[in-house]
């Protein structure tokens, strides 16, 4: 910091921005009912909120489902479909998709049955059949 120019630090910090969290965070409130905030009114601000969660572990369970499914399952097609029109459309991406961590689109049926035992099993099957014709190595 101290070899950056002042300016730029400066111009740096007037841009700095909380959109991205508060967005994340209206996500989160919109998509899982335990987290909405409770409507009241004047009558009934002592009221319990019948959506509240009563365990943190399990809001947190369900914040992390909801963040990899975020990352990993949707994709930013509205967007695309609102901003471009014919055939200079790029191709829906999920948030992962656009960082490089993954090639494809994953489904919420390929999360929950997520096994890293299968995986595994199926590198060593891999493995066993390197030295097979390419034609055995096609089965799947």
């Amino acid at each position: 910091m101290k070899e950056m120019n002042q300016k730029l630090i400066a111009k740096c910090l007037a841009s700095a921005s909380l959109y991205g969290v508060d967005n994340w965070f209206q996500i989160l409130r919109r998509h899982i009912n335990f987290l909405e905030r409770p409507v009241t009114s004047a009558t009934n601000a002592k009221r319990w909120n019948a959506y509240a969660g009563y365990n943190s572990e399990w809001m947190a369970k369900l914040i992390e489902i909801k963040r990899v499914y975020f990352n990993y399952c949707m994709t930013n097609e509205r967007t695309i479909n609102r901003n471009f029109s014919g055939n200079n459309k790029p191709k829906p991406s999920t948030p992962a998709m656009r960082l490089g961590l993954t090639r494809k689109r994953f489904t919420a049926e390929d999360m929950l049955s997520f096994s890293l035992d299968k995986i595994r099993m199926d590198e060593v099957y891999r493995n066993k059949t390197e030295h097979l014709p390419s034609i055995m190595n096609n089965r799947f």
